[in-house]
């Protein structure tokens, strides 16, 4: 596990095809129903699996079955941006946050 939040949780695994490591998020639809999230979160994966951009985390694939949706994801290896943010003294550059990844 690399990751919590108030749905989901997200873990370092490696795909078996490419042999890349990945993140995968696993969300819990109880949760997301019982506050009423489900519908915008599966159209939130609707619209990420059609991004492609540099600064925005891919979305492989995805897929759910009765409790949980799935999300394979591109890993970021140095962490959560907003984590490497607060551990700075200073404010983040435009140059740095750029080459972050």
């Amino acid at each position: 596990m690399i990751g919590r939040g108030g749905f989901a949780s997200v873990y370092r695994a490696r795909c078996h095809s490419t042999g890349k490591n990945v993140a995968v998020k696993i969300i819990d639809k109880s949760r997301m129903k019982s506050s009423g999230m489900l519908e915008r979160v599966k159209k939130e994966v609707e619209i990420h699996s059609r991004l492609k951009h540099p600064s925005i985390l891919e979305l492989h694939s995805f897929c759910e079955d009765a409790n949980h949706v799935y999300l394979i994801l591109e890993l970021c290896s140095r962490g959560e941006l907003y984590c490497y943010i607060e551990e700075q003294d200073e404010p983040l550059s435009e140059n740095k946050g750029r080459f972050y990844n």
